[in-house]
């Protein structure tokens, strides 16, 4: 009697397990139904094993596979995923097919895109910004500190498709050309808004000189020469400032 309550006891473990009415047979010398007859006696039925629970994990195996693949694809769950994207194309609103795009472009581009979709998504929704998103000149756009390195959270920002033009425009200039020794001592003499308010000069005309890489001859005469010197502190002498005028002949703009 103790052997078969053991025996009846391992069955229903096996059934509840996963274990077909044939396998249990198989492994106990008894028939399948014989082990059906032992699992009606105490109460089990079909849906509490077998079968039914084999084919429940396997569906439960196959949602953590997805669920995985999703997270490791797009950085978020299916259910997020599909919360923005939806089940049907948005056409050209497609928060997806938009990834993808500035994806593409980026590595058309050669550069280094390390923002999976729920990253890029994410950033957008902060910014307040993703219904104004667009090329249009009131637009905003995905940015890159100082326009360089990779595309990934912790080197981008959401900007006017304005300032990023302009950003990168001044910033390929800058890069394309050798510094001049005015671009260095304005540097020396603590940069453009320094030396703009110590000169009475604006910033942009600096940015300009610092770019033809002179000095009007004029600031000798009227003592912004030895100021520019002085803000150096030492960098550069009077002589060494002078140095970097303009001959007579060329054409000077105060």
């Amino acid at each position: 009697m103790s052997f078969d309550k053991t025996k009846h006891t391992t069955i229903i473990t096996l059934f509840k397990q996963g274990r077909t009415l044939r396998e249990i047979g198989h492994l106990h010398s008894i028939t399948g139904e014989r082990v059906r007859q032992i699992l009606t006696r105490h109460g089990v039925s079909s849906q509490d094993g077998g079968r039914t629970v084999r084919t429940s994990k396997k569906k439960v195996a196959i949602s953590k596979s997805r669920e995985a693949a999703c997270m490791e694809k797009h950085g978020c769950t299916i259910e997020q995923y599909m919360a923005v994207c939806g089940h049907h194309s948005q056409g050209a609103k497609s928060a997806s097919l938009a990834f993808i795009r500035q994806r593409n472009h980026a590595r058309s581009r050669g550069v280094e895109w390390n923002l999976k979709f729920w990253d890029w998504y994410s950033i957008w929704q902060e910014s307040g910004k993703w219904e104004e998103r667009g090329r249009g000149v009131n637009g905003y756009c995905m940015c890159r500190n100082g326009d360089e390195g990779a595309y990934e959270p912790a080197n981008v920002y959401i900007g006017t498709v304005v300032h990023n033009s302009t950003l990168g425009r001044t910033l390929a200039h800058e890069r394309s050309i050798e510094r001049s020794d005015m671009h260095r001592a304005i540097r020396a003499a603590g940069g453009r808004k320094v030396v703009s308010e110590a000169l009475n000069t604006p910033r942009a005309y600096l940015s300009q000189l610092a770019n033809d890489g002179y000095m009007p001859r004029s600031w000798l005469d009227d003592g912004r020469a030895s100021i520019l010197a002085d803000l150096t502190c030492g960098t550069y002498s009077l002589d060494a400032i002078t140095c970097l005028c303009r001959s007579p002949s060329e054409k000077e703009v105060a």
